[in-house]
């Protein structure tokens, strides 16, 4: 309640960090994993969730919080994530959905860490069928306004 009026009807340039998301605590038990954390945030109007894949998306995303107005909400995982990004490569954070490669056929689509997973299953899948596509999702942009 405090966010969605305090936060999302004065349209702050805030940033909410959420750290160890999902399946993040896995070992405390069910009471510690925050699974439907992009879900509840979804519903808050005028909230952009940031989900990062990696170090490299982390900082640009964490940059891209500092100047952008309106109410953020940035998943970081707790125990870091394999390198997905190059330094180097130029990561546009208002596009926020990034086709990693073209196939003709399985499609997977990932975010945050699942990534990663992802990733793996595409190393899997093209060895047994056809090549297939891999998409990246990282910013969800609000869906709701007053």
């Amino acid at each position: 309640e405090q966010t969605r009026i305090d936060l999302c009807c004065a349209n702050l340039p805030v940033t909410i960090v959420g750290t160890g998301p999902g399946f993040d605590y896995s070992t405390l038990g069910a009471t510690h994993h925050a699974t439907e954390d992009i879900a509840v945030m979804r519903n808050l109007p005028g909230i952009t969730i940031l989900n990062p894949s990696d170090d490299v998306m982390t900082r640009e995303m964490v940059g891209y919080c500092a100047k952008a107005p309106g109410l953020k909400y940035l998943r970081l995982d707790r125990t870091g994530t394999p390198l997905v990004y190059k330094k180097e490569n130029k990561i546009d954070i208002e596009k926020g959905f990034y086709m990693h490669r073209r196939g003709n056929g399985l499609c997977l689509v990932a975010t945050g860490r699942m990534l990663v997973t992802a990733l793996v299953l595409e190393i899997f899948f093209d060895s047994s069928r056809s090549r297939s596509s891999m998409f990246m999702k990282s910013v969800l942009p609000p869906k709701l306004s007053w």
